[in-house]
């Protein structure tokens, strides 16, 4: 049986989140806590959607959908998950989620993290601003956007 016949992209649940901090803590320097998990869990607008590999979570993103954006808050597979297309289809969930409803993604990655500003742009987010040494001394936060299809493109004349 291939991989990704075994590949499940499906909503949180709340026995979840103990997992998805546990992951978060591998991967990232500042991992959110258990409480920040819980509470995007609990908030109206927000959607966590996991990645499974044969019953197992591999993956997950976190993001909201506010007036007509997008807003991406935690991207993240485990490693030896990495550089499958993995996060590519969680984007991709996301924008589906979004396409009625949002013109623009926005999500703010550090200028430091090379494999995710190399999957953000793969995907057609460009860098909209910055904030010098967010992250520390020389660590800047790059803000990138994705124009969508959504939201309040809908208006707008397409001729």
């Amino acid at each position: 049986m291939h991989e990704s016949e075994c590949l499940v992209l499906r909503k949180e649940k709340k026995k979840d989140l103990e997992s998805l901090h546990e992951l978060d803590c591998k991967n990232f320097n500042s991992s959110w806590s258990k409480q920040s998990f819980n509470q995007e869990f609990m908030h109206p607008d927000s959607t966590i959607k996991i990645l499974e590999i044969k019953s197992r979570i591999c993956g997950f993103i976190v993001f909201r959908i506010f007036l007509d954006e997008l807003q991406v808050f935690r991207i993240c597979c485990k490693n030896g998950q990495r550089n499958k297309g993995y996060a590519t289809r969680l984007l991709n969930a996301a924008f589906k989620k979004s396409e009625k409803k949002a013109s623009l993604a926005f999500l703010e990655v550090s200028s430091n993290n090379i494999p995710a500003l190399d999957l953000y742009k793969k995907n057609g987010f460009r860098e909209a601003g910055i904030r010098n040494n967010y992250y520390g001394q020389g660590i800047h936060a790059l803000n990138m956007t994705k124009e969508l299809s959504g939201g309040l493109n809908d208006c707008k004349d397409r001729n």
